[in-house]
């Protein structure tokens, strides 16, 4: 009985975690597709940079709906495929008016 308790809270674990990761992913989408609505970021973007955002945005929640069910290791892995295609984007902008690119999606809304 306790080898089943511990076997299951394993699970329960694993579970848990990729609910969390999907998720922190779906937020970091939608965190992307907003940016540019941002009323202090909105002047940052070129026409190309706002659809190429709406694009990295739309891609992530697209590619969540048909991989639902990946690990937290497989979402966490396209999370960081989609923050290499976004933070060049967001680095240009901020470099472009002199600025510092914020380390997180946080430091973007600060």
């Amino acid at each position: 009985m306790v080898a089943d308790a511990e076997k299951y809270a394993k699970e329960d674990e694993e579970i848990a975690r990729g609910i969390e990761m999907k998720n922190k992913f779906e937020s970091y989408c939608f965190q992307i597709k907003n940016v540019h609505y941002n009323e202090k970021l909105r002047g940052l973007f070129s026409t190309e940079d706002k659809k190429l955002i709406q694009a990295i945005g739309d891609e992530g929640i697209q590619w969540l709906e048909i991989n639902a069910d990946e690990t937290a290791d497989v979402i966490e892995l396209k999370q960081k495929e989609l923050e290499a295609k976004f933070n060049p984007i967001i680095k240009k902008a901020y470099e472009a008016t002199g600025g510092t690119a914020p380390t997180s999606m946080e430091g973007l809304f600060a």
